[in-house]
């Protein structure tokens, strides 16, 4: 009966010990989560490691790992930030926001019934679209042939892959930059906004490139384009 009554204790004693870890960890996110939030990235990845190393959860202590490398990133994004002036915001519905991209061509580009957005090159000969890849979406091409029929989608390229998804590909008007977002590859969070340069040389796209913050944010960033006199350039965002 005693051995019964001691165990009943123990086990009390120890699942009290676990929910004020668990409870002590998700503080130090939410303090971290407030950090970056105002983009204090050494701050936020101190309270992360905090998190880590008090959590006993292996899910939590990976995604607080994610989020220590999001921080990293973000530290040495700032370091080349550029300082554009905002002339004007608008807030717009979501499942449209790119119709209000009124200075590119409607036949440009198009919203597919899953949501996708995909676009046409300037001379309309290529066209870009993400799809989805063993659970994940990637950026894919196809060249027009004649005017019914379109060569077999094709990956973009290796460089432009990462364990997450890339979406929303656009290029500028000059033909000459792809624009798309990326949530895997280096960045500060959430989707970050990429650009990769035609090589004449090599016939192909160069390796992408973050476009650094303020176009990145640690949230979702979507659609950089400039206008056609290069005067401004637009992108969305949740951030």
């Amino acid at each position: 009966m005693y051995y019964y009554r001691l165990h009943i204790f123990l086990c009390i004693d120890l699942l009290f010990s676990f929910s004020a870890t668990a409870q002590q960890a998700s503080q130090f996110e939410k303090q971290a989560d407030e950090k970056l939030s105002s983009y204090a990235f050494d701050e936020a990845s101190t309270l992360y490691r905090r998190a880590h190393d008090v959590s006993n959860d292996s899910f939590f202590k990976t995604r607080m790992l994610e989020k220590i490398a999001q921080c990293d990133n973000g530290l040495q994004m700032l370091s080349f930030a550029c300082q554009p002036i905002v002339v004007a915001s608008k807030k717009v519905p979501r499942n449209n926001f790119f119709q209000y991209y009124s200075h590119i061509d409607h036949d440009r580009w198009a919203k597919l019934s899953s949501g996708e957005i995909v676009s046409f090159s300037p001379d309309m000969k290529t066209l870009f679209f993400s799809q989805d890849n063993q659970g994940q979406r990637d950026i894919y091409t196809s060249t027009k042939i004649n005017d019914t029929l379109w060569s077999t989608s094709t990956l973009l390229g290796k460089e432009f892959l990462s364990s997450k998804n890339e979406i929303m590909p656009l290029v500028s008007f000059d033909g000459k930059k792809l624009y798309y977002s990326s949530q895997g590859l280096f960045g500060m969070g959430g989707y970050d906004m990429f650009v990769s340069e035609w090589n004449e040389n090599s016939d192909s796209w160069d390796e992408p490139q973050n476009m650094g913050f303020p176009f990145s944010s640690i949230g979702d960033d979507f659609l950089f384009s400039d206008t056609p006199d290069g005067n401004f350039s637009i992108l969305a965002s949740n951030r």
